[in-house]
């Protein structure tokens, strides 16, 4: 009964001695079996150890091998890259011919934008089978595989324009204007009107003969004439011009007496708006004084020949807002113009900026077939500080580029440098 007794006592001892061993054991085996670390791997070897010279050679040959294991990583996934690259392109060509052959028709222009976390989106326009007709594809890339969006016909041949310019005196301007406003608005493209609204009485009977004997040669009644006694405000003419209109919703283009468009021009006007939704800021080029630019010419060329798009003829006004395409309704619902702003400047960016902070999406591009015209340019002492201000930059851009004004201003050294070469070869 003791011995019992004592077995039982004695027990739990042992379980705790074999618990002990056991945990003793398994350290042991853990410590065994575990491999070196990358210090032990590649500790450095003793000083005054005999295999030390071995032992750096060693090491620096371990250190080559990862590095150079690790650059042929980097080729490798370079070439995954390129190779991943050159399969997007191929898709993306394959793509593209196949809606070409699909659609066997002309690319007529094309806009993309980047929107912030989204992608990008395209619109594609091609020139349709029939005449102002148009096939319109609208692509989004939500940075990834391109996703096509939208493929559908567009018929712009109801699509009328109301081309409306505010004009005070200026007859000579307006000749010129009309000379262009029949080759193109008239005679190719023929779905367009026309409304001026003049200011004042000086000069208002000529630029009225000027338009009836177009009226009559051309055979053209879609015109409307507003005259108005009072000091000239574009955004007031052109505000009043929209108003006016009494018919269906139109497309309403704010144009200058010293602009130049192209029937291509029209068209993208058309398909860059839409009531509702779309208006349309199109980036034109402006000309520089042809007298500078071709100052060293017999004479200087015609105005079509003129119309070139480099950066000797002129320049991208980025900073301009003033020529505009948007739906009446669109115009009437934001409020039009500013009407407390007076003379030059200021009306069309306010303009832009209420359409900025509404719902409509504001399309703002380069367009090849809208021209501003070169003209002097006087700011009026009547103007505000900052209408001066703008006005004299906008006066100073007109003139020529950086390169051809400072061959103006160092003409006298230039001459001077010119004479020297002279009589320096006349000597010798």
């Amino acid at each position: 009964m003791m011995l019992r007794r004592g077995f039982i006592l004695f027990l739990p001892r042992l379980v705790g001695l074999l618990v002990v061993a056991c945990c003793s054991v398994s350290i042991i085996y853990m410590l065994a079996c575990t491999p070196k670390g990358d210090n032990q791997q590649l500790a450095l070897p003793r000083v005054h150890s005999p295999t030390a010279k071995e032992g750096y050679e060693a090491i620096l040959q371990e250190r080559e091998e990862q590095h150079r294991n690790y650059i042929i990583s980097l080729k490798k996934q370079i070439a995954q890259l390129k190779a991943e690259l050159q399969g997007r392109t191929e898709q993306l060509k394959n793509m593209q011919n196949q809606y070409s052959d699909s659609l066997d028709i002309q690319l007529d222009h094309r806009i993309y934008r980047t929107e912030k976390n989204k992608g990008t989106l395209y619109e594609l326009t091609f020139k349709g089978d029939a005449k102002h007709q148009f096939k319109k594809i609208v692509l989004f890339r939500p940075f990834g595989p391109v996703m096509k969006v939208k493929n559908e016909n567009v018929n712009m041949a109801d699509t009328l324009i109301n081309v409306i310019v505010p004009l005070a005196k200026r007859a000579s301007k307006f000749r010129q204007f009309m000379q262009n406003f029949r080759e193109v608005g008239i005679q190719q493209d023929g779905r367009i009107h026309l409304t001026v609204v003049y200011f004042g009485k000086e000069q208002m009977n000529e630029v009225k003969s000027i338009l009836e004997n177009t009226s009559k040669s051309a055979n053209f009644k879609n015109f409307t004439f507003i005259q108005l006694n009072e000091e000239f405000s574009r955004g007031k003419g052109l505000d009043v011009g929209a108003r006016f209109w009494k018919g269906n919703n139109v497309v309403l283009f704010f144009c200058d007496v010293d602009i130049y468009f192209t029937a291509e021009f029209l068209n993208s006007c058309r398909l860059n708006t839409q009531p509702g939704k779309k208006v349309f800021y199109p980036v034109l080029f402006s000309q520089y004084n042809p007298s500078i630019i071709y100052g060293d010419h017999d004479s200087i060329p015609s105005l079509e020949q003129q119309l070139i798009i480099k950066k000797e003829t002129g320049f991208w006004r980025d900073f301009g807002f003033g020529m505009t395409c948007q739906y009446r309704s669109d115009f009437i619902n934001i409020g039009g113009f500013d009407l407390d702003i007076k003379g030059w400047g200021g009306e069309d960016v306010h303009l832009y900026r209420k359409y900025l902070h509404s719902n409509l999406m504001v399309i703002r591009t380069p367009v090849r077939g809208l021209f501003h015209l070169w003209h002097e340019k006087q700011c009026l002492d009547e103007l505000t500080p900052e209408q001066y201000k703008m006005c004299m930059q906008s006066k100073a851009m007109n003139e020529a580029s950086h390169g051809q004004l400072g061959m103006l201003i160092f003409k006298q050294e230039i001459e001077t440098h010119l004479h020297r070469q002279k009589l320096s070869s006349k000597k010798t």
